[in-house]
């Protein structure tokens, strides 16, 4: 998909999004549908062009215009949150804490009359299609290998996860090592698997994956309870290399969906990618590497 076709395709999506943010059925499925991304693609390839999830976006979003609400209108606290899918006063109160440091009340004092456009409201923008062409006119070089992979198994134990949360999933693998002897492991390295339902692991929200730390195994080995098997799928893999700290993982994982993918000459293949740590892995060494393996077809 050329630049040009991406930044509208993504666009549609955004606008699909702002134009629906009332609607407490707002389906992020059709949202990704429109813009031409299967649900899974669409919310990591928006977390990494946002720099957050689509929950947190949209919570944002919302909260912020219930903000403009609050200082441009009499309407009561409570019309207001139940109007912008907040369950309560109480729940409106405390997100609306979170993200702008007062509570609701104190900022209709504060702001009222209402300014449009006063930065000091500490709005939260809806996401620009100038901000999207900036972010992919940055003029990274970074190109992966084509590689071709035959087909492949893995067990491990599973969990959902929200976008860039490192430090849980890094948890997650101190949970898995103590049990990776119950593994018949066939290969001297690990994967880390990105994945969504398909191996039996409902995501908690919508915008989350799934995340597998596993061994490779044989196609019939048995799986232990609490784990999962994946089946990684032959065929063609952009492989990246990530090299540096475990902490800098996010800046790598952030260049591949939210700088090359767009600009690729391939589509994005309907199953796992995957993290392939091999004794070059060292999560405690500033010189660590291992690859990270996206799925494509040609386009």
């Amino acid at each position: 998909m050329p630049k040009l076709k991406y930044v509208d395709s993504v666009m549609i999506a955004f606008d699909f999004i702002e134009s629906h943010l009332l609607d407490p059925d707002l389906s992020i499925k059709e949202a990704a549908k429109m813009a031409g991304f299967s649900e899974f693609h669409f919310s990591r390839i928006f977390c990494e062009l946002v720099g957050e999830s689509i929950s947190d976006y949209l919570k944002a979003r919302r909260l912020s215009q219930a903000a403009v609400e609050l200082c441009s209108s009499s309407e009561a606290i409570l019309v207001i949150a139940l109007k912008y899918g907040f369950e309560s006063q109480e729940a409106f109160t405390r997100a609306f804490k979170r993200l702008f440091g007062i509570n609701p009340g104190a900022y209709r004092k504060r702001h009222s009359p209402f300014v449009a456009g006063d930065l000091a409201l500490g709005l939260k923008e809806p996401f620009s299609r100038a901000l999207l062409e900036h972010i992919n006119q940055r003029g990274f070089v970074v190109k992966p290998e084509i590689v071709t992979r035959k087909e492949e198994y893995a067990i491990g134990m599973g969990d959902s996860f929200k976008p860039k949360d490192t430090k849980s999933i890094q948890a997650h693998w101190d949970k898995f090592k103590p049990r990776m002897h119950e593994v018949a492991c066939n290969g001297h390295y690990a994967f880390g698997i990105c994945t969504n339902k398909s191996c039996g692991i409902e995501p908690k929200a919508e915008d989350h994956f799934i995340y597998v730390a596993a061994l490779p195994v044989s196609a019939e080995a048995a799986v232990p309870p609490g784990m999962v098997k994946v089946k990684l799928e032959a065929g063609e893999y952009a492989r990246f290399t990530h090299k540096g700290p475990v902490r800098e993982i996010p800046r790598t994982v952030s260049y591949i969906w939210g700088q090359w993918q767009p600009d690729a000459p391939y589509k994005l293949r309907e199953c796992p990618d995957f993290e392939l740590c091999d004794e070059r892995f060292n999560p405690d060494s500033d010189d660590s590497e291992f690859d990270i393996y996206v799925p494509l077809e040609r386009r």
